[in-house]
């Protein structure tokens, strides 16, 4: 019997020119390799054995590439990453144990002391914090640049810019981003690009064919979408993957097997679930728009919003999730209001089949989240009905107050 390192399957589907839909239910499988078994296997493992001196070593050469330890990934792993790259049209995928985790690898796999980084104003709060915290602390510049900058953002750039950051849309006033124009800045300068793309998911969205160099995933949210597990994913070019991928290794990144698994079991019904999400939140968005306690909503599909000719351009679809902004409120009749909603839950995550709502800042930067009337909800999959009356009661309840 001839000694071998283990080697990686190929998780890779050939036929490029599927439907996104059918698309889903191809990539990140390997049936022949596993005995025609429709999904990946589980790999409960740390510790690997080698037949031989040789394929113990090939393995140290190429670590990345065979399963040799199992922190640093194992077929189940390998297959999510694959999935999404392939999806995202990019050239290989990096996981991490949280959405949060895989974002603060990519900020330090592309700064150093000295250097300058520019962070969208409304970026996701966790994003702040460690900017604030961490890359302050470890001699890095911070500017938060505002949401809708675009084509201006190269008066920001200086001679020590390592990276520009973008969510597009922003986290809680759902801003569009003109990316096109802020890679092309980018690149003149050889400035890599880091997108969220959470919202969007690749369904609707890939970032890395507008020119960006790392896409990233709270897979959390809408990929694994049964609110079940942490899960976190960046999508390299081939330029990039090396730098994040030396990175993770170096902070010990690794993910749970079953995790992993939960996100290939998302990636199936994510066309189906994505298609439910936007539909309900289109419908509901339009509906609150008509009520007289709503000063405004914050949601790029929307014909009247000022991202949606860059929506329309860039976008296959959107997301459940959008914010709205009250015409006048106190924290009472906020409680009021949130308090005794039926369908709609409080709670920090968003993208799962339970519908959510939670009082937020327009300014991320603010401690008190109760000191203004914005709240962010993500549509579920329940009946759009439901939701729409169980919102109608709670603004009657706030109107009372």
């Amino acid at each position: 019997m001839q000694l071998r390192a283990n080697p990686v399957p190929s998780f890779i589907h050939s036929e490029s020119e599927l439907q996104m839909e059918t698309l889903l239910g191809k990539v990140g499988r390997a049936s022949d390799y596993y005995h025609g078994a429709v999904n990946v296997p589980v790999f409960h493992t740390s510790t690997v054995v080698f037949p031989s001196l040789k394929a113990f070593q090939d393995s140290e050469k190429n670590s990345f590439e065979t399963l040799c330890y199992g922190r640093l990934g194992n077929p189940t792993t390998w297959a999510f990453e694959a999935a999404i790259a392939q999806l995202e049209g990019g050239y290989k995928g990096i996981i991490a144990p949280s959405g949060l985790m895989i974002i603060t690898t990519v900020l330090l796999a592309f700064t150093k002391a000295g250097q300058h980084v520019l962070i969208p104003e409304s970026v996701y709060g966790g994003v702040r914090r460690f900017c604030e915290n961490v890359l302050s602390e470890l001699n890095i510049s911070v500017e938060f640049y505002p949401n809708s900058i675009n084509s201006k953002m190269k008066e920001l750039i200086r001679p020590n810019t390592s990276l520009i950051y973008v969510e597009t849309p922003t986290s809680i006033d759902f801003k569009m981003t003109d990316l096109p124009a802020i890679t092309r800045i980018a690149k003149k300068s050889n400035i890599p690009v880091i997108v969220d793309n959470t919202w969007a998911t690749p369904l609707y969205y890939q970032p890395l064919r507008h020119g960006a160099d790392v896409s990233i995933h709270s897979a959390t949210k809408y990929i694994l979408g049964h609110s079940d597990a942490l899960l976190g994913i960046a999508v390299c070019n081939q330029k990039t993957w090396p730098i994040v991928k030396k990175m993770s290794y170096f902070l010990g990144v690794s993910v749970n097997s079953d995790d992993a698994f939960l996100g290939l079991r998302g990636i199936r019904t994510l066309g189906i679930r994505m298609q439910r999400h936007q539909s309900s939140a289109l419908k509901i968005a339009k509906w609150l728009q008509k009520q007289p306690e709503v000063a405004r909503v914050y949601y790029p599909a929307l014909q009247e919003d000022t991202g949606y000719r860059l929506w329309k351009r860039d976008f296959t679809g959107a997301s459940g999730r959008f914010s709205i902004q009250l015409k006048k409120a106190n924290y009472d009749s906020i409680a009021s209001l949130l308090n005794q909603l039926q369908h709609f839950s409080l709670g920090f995550s968003w993208g799962g089949f339970e519908s959510m709502i939670v009082p937020v800042h327009l300014n991320s930067s603010k401690k008190n989240l109760l000191q203004e009337t914005t709240f962010c909800l993500s549509i579920g999959l329940e009946d759009p009905e439901d939701l729409i009356e169980d919102l109608a009661k709670g603004l009657r309840r706030l109107k009372m107050r």
